[in-house]
C-alpha cells in the first residue's frame, strides 16, 4: 500500500503558524494527461524552459520541480490566479533543506515525521508538506494531492477563515472529514492563493519514503483574506461534491 501524508500552514496576525493534521490517502498519482496538457501550451513550454535553465545549477531535481510548477500554474489559471514566476534560489534551497531535514529526522526515529519549519526559518514564505511511502513519488504527485482538496471547498459560499478561541475556522471548507476546519483545505488554498507570486518544490528520500516541501512567496492562507484570494472559478477536481 502506498501512503501519502500532507500538512499545511495557515497564516494570521493572531496565529503566525497553524499546523494542520496529516491527511493520508492511498495510491496518490498525478494526472499525467493533465500535466501533458499544461506542457503542450506555448506558455507552459516557455515557463519550463526558463525554470529548468534557472534551477539546473543548484536544484537536485530541476526538471521534476519545474514540471510540478507548470502543473501548479495550470491549477492557478483555473482559479483566475496569476501564474507563478520562476522561483528564487533561496526559496528552492529552503525547500530542499527542509525536505532533507525531515527525511534525516525520520530515518533517525525509524518512522515518518512531518513537521513545519518555523516562520523565522522561512521568513515571508508559506509551506506545504507531503510524505509518501512510494519511492517513485514525484513533486507533481505532491502538487496534485495538495490541489485535490478543492473537493472540500464550498465555491458557492466560500467565506473567509477566521480565528475563534485560538482555533482556525473555515466555514467554506465544509465537505471534508472535518467540516469547517482549515486542515482539510489548506494545501489547495495555498496552491491557488492569488497574492502568492512564486513557489518552489523540492524532495528528499530514504528507505522510509519521500518527503516533499513546497515553499510559497509571499505566503498565503491569511485569515480573513480567503474570499479575495481563492477564486470560485473551475474546472474543479472531478470528485467535487458541492454544486456550482
Amino acid at each position: 500500500m502506498k501512503l501519502f501524508c500532507l500538512a499545511a500552514v495557515v497564516t494570521s496576525t493572531v496565529i503566525p503558524d497553524f499546523l494542520g493534521d496529516g491527511l493520508i490517502v492511498n495510491d496518490s498519482l498525478i494526472d499525467e494527461e493533465y500535466l501533458a496538457e499544461a506542457l503542450s501550451t506555448k506558455e507552459g513550454r516557455a515557463f519550463k524552459d526558463e525554470c529548468v535553465n534557472s534551477l539546473s545549477s543548484y536544484h537536485r531535481n530541476a526538471v521534476e520541480a519545474c514540471d510540478a510548477l507548470v502543473l501548479n500554474n495550470k491549477y492557478r489559471k483555473n482559479h483566475a490566479a496569476s501564474e507563478f514566476t520562476v522561483p528564487s534560489k533561496s526559496t528552492c534551497e529552503g525547500a530542499q533543506a527542509w525536505s532533507q531535514y525531515l527525511a534525516d529526522k525520520s530515518l533517525a526515529s525509524g518512522k515518518p515525521i512531518l513537521e513545519h519549519s518555523t516562520g523565522s526559518e522561512r521568513p515571508g514564505e508559506g509551506e506545504n508538506l507531503a510524505w509518501s511511502s512510494w519511492s517513485g513519488s514525484t513533486m507533481s504527485n505532491a502538487v496534485t494531492n495538495w490541489q485535490s482538496e478543492d473537493v472540500y471547498w464550498d465555491f458557492n459560499n466560500h467565506a473567509d477563515c477566521f480565528n475563534e478561541d485560538g482555533k482556525t475556522k473555515c466555514p467554506a471548507c465544509k465537505f471534508g472529514p472535518n467540516p469547517g476546519e482549515f486542515k482539510d483545505c489548506g494545501h489547495f488554498t495555498a496552491n491557488v492563493w492569488k497574492n502568492t507570486g512564486t513557489a518552489c518544490v523540492a524532495k528528499a528520500s530514504n528507505s522510509l519514503g519521500v518527503w516533499t516541501t513546497g515553499r510559497y512567496a509571499p505566503s498565503g492562507n491569511y485569515l480573513n483574506q480567503f474570499k479575495t484570494n481563492v477564486d470560485s472559478r473551475g474546472p474543479l477536481d472531478g470528485n467535487y461534491v458541492g454544486s456550482l
